[in-house]
């Protein structure tokens, strides 16, 4: 039960950075492990994933990263209402 738990949980983040990054031009992993409260190894590993699964995701510079938008045809691959719904409140 709880690595079905972690798992939902990784699948929320990634669909979360996916927005962030339809949001903003460019990324730091460190404001990413900041803001999901989590390990910038964590966060490198979750770019990966990615990647790795056809995002055009590039490090533009050392721990900036950004999103070819152009090359992402349908960025809906997640149901947003239920990652807005699980999204903690956030202080800032």
């Amino acid at each position: 039960m709880a690595r079905d738990k972690k798992a939902q949980s990784k699948m929320i983040r990634l669909g979360r950075i996916l927005r962030l990054f339809m949001e903003k031009e460019k990324v730091a992993g460190a404001w990413l492990a900041d803001y999901f409260r989590t390990t910038p190894r964590t966060i490198q590993r979750d770019l990966l994933l990615l990647k790795e699964s056809g995002f055009p995701l590039h490090e533009e510079k050392k721990g900036t990263y950004c999103l070819n938008r152009d090359l992402v045809k349908n960025l809906e691959v997640f149901d947003l209402s239920l990652i807005h719904i699980s999204e903690p409140t956030r202080p800032y």
